[in-house]
């Protein structure tokens, strides 16, 4: 779009952007043990470990360093049962697993049938004899709302073409992205680097429960431009109730914290996500600006 306003293509008065989570650059990984580490998902005796055999790279590892390894394998163990878009949520599998066999659609008719069933058991009756073994499970709505969008009288509703999507819809379908897509730019630092020196606004937010993209990697490639601080490091109000955490720079970047959120930060606290993105668009310092604006 900046590219198309410079070229006079249609230009569009862009004034600046906003970016969740966002993946940045391949060295993000690298903040995982961490943000673990102050979770308290290892113990300090192993993140010391981790960050000495290590030297605090936990990716591309020399295959030579045998403790560095060892000590990565047993920090895997620790994380394995943890969902990483949002760490203190229960467990519960992927959206789509994968099907070994192929299914016929009988089966897959049964499959949906019985998804249902046991989400009315778990949500719409939750007061039953073995209620104590229910657990709530966001997967459980990302699953339904693809059964929803591949219902014949829903697409009916919708006026979806009949054969016009081709596959079944499916909320995130990576497969289709995965084999329409090529990944060119691995690291887009430099582009906020242009875009900040072009006088476009940023905000840039990060759900502290996320195990994707660790706030702290945002952190780091946002420390590494070396912007001057305007403001740092202050909370940020949503109905009296801290939202989270922001930091202002002078070049008109603003990160921010969303407490208690996830990968999608949205999905989980779209409140305080709204209060945030409606108080950056009005100009205004987040911090600042009257709590009750949502």
């Amino acid at each position: 779009m900046e590219k198309g306003n410079e070229a006079a293509e249609k230009p569009i008065n862009l004034k600046g952007y906003i970016l969740g989570n966002p993946k940045t650059f391949p060295g993000e990984k690298n903040f995982i043990v961490p943000f673990a580490y102050g979770m308290g998902l290892l113990s300090h005796d192993l993140y010391q470990s981790l960050a000495e055999s290590c030297k605090r790279r936990y990716i591309h590892v020399d295959p030579k360093n045998k403790l560095c390894s060892e000590n990565l394998k047993e920090f895997q163990k620790l994380i394995d049962g943890l969902p990483e878009h949002h760490i203190i949520e229960p467990y519960c599998g992927l959206e789509e697993p994968e099907v070994k066999s192929s299914a016929t659609s009988r089966r897959a008719a049964l499959s949906e049938l019985q998804m249902i069933k046991s989400f009315e058991e778990k949500y719409v009756n939750p007061y039953g004899d073995d209620d104590h073994e229910r657990v709530w499970c966001r997967v459980d709505y990302h699953r339904l709302s693809n059964y929803w969008a591949n219902h014949p009288s829903v697409q009916k509703a919708l006026h979806v073409r009949k054969g016009f999507l081709g596959r079944k819809w499916a909320r995130c379908n990576w497969k289709t992205v995965s084999k329409t897509y090529k990944v060119t730019i691995h690291d887009t630092i430099q582009q906020h680097a242009t875009l900040s020196a072009k006088g476009y606004r940023s905000l840039i937010y990060s759900g502290d429960h996320d195990m994707v993209v660790p706030f702290q990697s945002t952190e780091a490639w946002i420390k590494s431009l070396n912007y001057s601080i305007h403001f740092d490091w202050v909370p940020y109000m949503v109905k009296e109730q801290v939202g989270g955490y922001t930091r202002n720079f002078t070049n008109q970047m603003t990160f921010a914290t969303v407490k208690a959120a996830g990968h999608i930060a949205g999905e989980y606290k779209p409140e305080e996500c709204a209060a945030l993105i409606a108080r950056w668009i009005s100009g205004k310092d987040i911090s600042t600006f009257p709590q009750d604006i949502v």
